[in-house]
């Protein structure tokens, strides 16, 4: 035992001395004053060749630590500049800098969480209700901040907090919102080897507008088994417009993929489609209007 050896911070009630290095305190349990911790430990400050304060090491059980206790924060670092307000987050970023514990891994960007096997989780957040929920929220502070999360009525977006209206949502059925528009690059810097659509109109002919119930098979990528829809079959959309067909990524049960079509490049096709209208249109006005005028003077001559 060894009962504060020169030092005048805390007194220690139990300590344990380097066998190789005299007066040197290599683990010790303190006792400090009721208003602050209970139970401390720490290297002795007299060993200034270590730069750790505290190691836990047990090879016998799996946790090394547990924090368990009623109140708000089990764990805090504070800043000796601002006694008793400010968080010293330098610390806490050098500290765990390069630090791997599991599965989970710190490093210069925050936080790193590495894929979990199948069936476990590898972030979790909870909450209940319809409002104020959020799974993960991201906040700049002093300037923005705003929340991802699951509502208890199964709608998940991003919104809320400094945008507070939400910004898109996603409900049970898989149908989005957006408080915006959904854009894409079409800047023709950005192009090569631009040229018109031609035959627009076989381009049409080769694909059919339908309704159909959407049958079993498609449970195992999305919830609509049973309901009457409309759209295009993939596989006369691709015979014609190739670009436009987008493969799922692969269904784990049946180690599938289901052709998806992006219906927003179709507009480019009705567009040509439409222009090819319109010239019609223009020329059969103006032979109209020719035959017209021959009926007139034709009109005259009898």
């Amino acid at each position: 035992m060894i009962d504060n050896p020169g030092q005048t911070a805390a007194n220690w009630a139990i300590g344990l001395a380097n066998a190789d290095i005299e007066d040197v305190i290599t683990a010790g349990v303190i006792g400090k004053a009721p208003s602050q911790n209970a139970v401390s430990l720490a290297i002795a400050a007299i060993n200034t060749s270590i730069s750790t304060n505290v190691t836990i090491l047990n090879t016998a059980i799996a946790t090394k630590a547990l924090l368990n206790g009623s109140t708000a924060n089990l764990f805090s670092v504070k800043d000796a500049t601002a006694p008793g307000h400010a968080t010293a987050l330098a610390q806490v970023q050098s500290m765990i800098a390069s630090a791997t514990y599991g599965n989970s891994t710190f490093r210069s960007m925050g936080m790193v969480i590495n894929d979990q096997t199948t069936g476990s989780y590898s972030c979790w957040a909870s909450g209940t209700g319809d409002s104020n929920i959020a799974g993960i929220t991201f906040h700049n502070p002093g300037n923005y901040g705003i929340k991802l999360g699951l509502r208890a009525d199964g709608y998940f977006g991003l919104g809320g907090w400094s945008r507070a209206a939400w910004s898109w949502y996603s409900d049970p059925n898989g149908n989005c919102v957006t408080s915006g528009n959904f854009t894409g690059y079409s800047d023709p810097r950005l192009k090569d080897n631009v040229r018109i659509i031609t035959n627009p109109f076989a381009i049409l002919n080769a694909i059919d507008g339908v309704r159909f119930n959407w049958n079993r098979v498609s449970e195992l990528v999305q919830n609509k088994w049973d309901k009457e829809d409309i759209g295009l079959l993939s596989d006369q959309v691709k015979s014609v417009l190739p670009e436009v067909i987008t493969p799922s990524m692969r269904d784990d049960t049946n180690d599938t993929t289901y052709d998806t079509v992006d219906y927003s490049k179709l507009v480019p096709v009705l567009i040509e489609a439409v222009k090819e209208v319109k010239a019609d249109t223009i020329r059969l006005r103006a032979e109209i209007v020719r035959l017209q005028a021959e009926i007139v003077e034709l009109k005259k001559g009898i």
